[in-house]
């Protein structure tokens, strides 16, 4: 029983033939590792698999830019000792849209494996990413 409960990711290309893709979650946790498209530094956003959706608890990032936290109301902001900032923060999603391409090279990471979105999917691919008991891919067309 525990097997058809336990919760997936599943990725889904909106504009795109590929077909869907599960991927486990063991801890509940994962992240997105992507390239800022405009200040090209590495951002890292952390999720943890909620009952409806996601919450977004922490987010990595080198420089402030356009679509980064910058006030003081966002979170905690603290440095690292490698110089980045981590922003320690409480926000709920009920999916995450992300776009593919060569320059941002999405990445999206688990704790026991690395999914190089960029590569699985082409170029301008819109991603939903969702969170699902696993027997409900089986009994439905989410």
């Amino acid at each position: 029983m525990w097997y058809e409960t336990e919760k997936v990711l599943v990725i889904q290309a909106k504009n795109s033939n590929i077909q869907d893709r599960i991927v486990n979650i063991p801890d509940g946790k994962w992240y997105l590792s992507y390239t800022h498209s405009v200040q090209k530094t590495l951002v890292e956003e952390f999720f943890q698999v909620q009952e409806q959706g996601f919450l977004l608890y922490e987010t990595r990032f080198s420089s402030y830019g356009v679509g980064l936290p910058f006030l003081a109301t966002d979170g905690k902001l603290k440095i690292m000792p490698d110089g980045r900032m981590q922003l320690l923060l409480q926000r709920t999603f009920p999916l995450v849209k992300v776009w593919t391409g060569q320059e941002a090279k999405v990445e999206l990471k688990t704790k026991n494996e690395t999914l190089e979105l960029y590569k699985i999917y082409p170029a301008g691919s819109l991603l939903e990413i969702n969170v699902l008991p696993r027997y409900k891919i089986f009994i439905s067309n989410f």
